[in-house]
C-alpha cells in the first residue's frame, strides 16, 4: 500500500487552491471548478482540494508535513507571503528541525529539515 492522495475538505475552494499554489508552490494536476474539486502535485502524494462541503464544517483537523532542504530559507519565503509560525522546534535526538503554520482554514502545515543531510 502507498499513500497517494490527501483530501482536504474546505469551505472556500478558490481561496484554498490559490493558497496551495501560490504560497506552497504546488502545481495543479487537474482542477474542476464546476465540481469545486482539484488535485495538486505535492511530490509523492497528491493533495485534493474538495470544496463540496458547506461553510462551518470541521476544519483544522489535518496536518500536512513537507520535507525541505533549508528550513530557514523556506521559513523566510513563507513568512514573506504572510505565514505566521506558531511552533518551531529542534529535535537533536531524532535529527530534525521543524516549524508549523496554518493554511487559511486552520489546517496545520509542518515543514521540516533533516539535520546532517
Amino acid at each position: 500500500m502507498e499513500l497517494n492522495l490527501i483530501d482536504l475538505h474546505v469551505s472556500d475552494w478558490e481561496t484554498m487552491v490559490a493558497w496551495y499554489e501560490n504560497v506552497l508552490g504546488l502545481k495543479p494536476i487537474t482542477l474542476q471548478p464546476e465540481h469545486r474539486y482539484g488535485w495538486l502535485d505535492a511530490g509523492n502524494v497528491r493533495i485534493g482540494i474538495n470544496g463540496t462541503h458547506p461553510p462551518g464544517g470541521a476544519q483544522g483537523r489535518l496536518t500536512l508535513s513537507f520535507e525541505v532542504e533549508h528550513l530557514d530559507d523556506e521559513m523566510k519565503r513563507l513568512g514573506s507571503l504572510g505565514c505566521e509560525f506558531f511552533d518551531i522546534q529542534k529535535d537533536e535526538e531524532d535529527g530534525y528541525r521543524m516549524a508549523q503554520f496554518r493554511d487559511p482554514e486552520g489546517n496545520a502545515i509542518t515543514i521540516y529539515e533533516l539535520m546532517g543531510s
